[in-house]
């Protein structure tokens, strides 16, 4: 999830980075700021990963952040976090310069 002007991005864009693909699968309008939403900030550039993607298996891993917390400062391509792979945490992100295998 990236916290962003929606005048950025839009539902059913596709974005491609280093070794990275990003679709946006819905936009939600607040209709108000929420930098300070009940004292959770959620600053403009902020990406939150609730679950990871690994091609190869078709499969989603759970990250460890759990999307409870900010992977990334500064939109897409600022993530990195981590995957559980059925063995061990895999890193990924950073606009696809780091990506998980699943092993399990």
């Amino acid at each position: 999830m990236l916290y962003a002007d929606s005048t950025l991005y839009m539902a059913g864009d596709w974005f491609h980075d280093v070794g990275g693909y990003y679709y946006v699968a819905k936009e939600t309008a607040y209709r108000h700021d929420i930098s300070d939403y009940f004292g959770i900030a959620f600053e403009d550039g902020s990406v939150y990963i609730g679950w990871y993607y690994e091609a190869a298996t078709a499969r989603f891993l759970s990250t460890y952040s759990g999307g409870n917390y900010a992977a990334g400062a500064l939109g897409l391509g600022s993530e990195y976090d981590f995957a559980w792979d059925g063995l061990r945490w895999d890193d990924f992100g950073l606009g696809g310069q780091y990506q998980a295998t699943l092993f399990a």
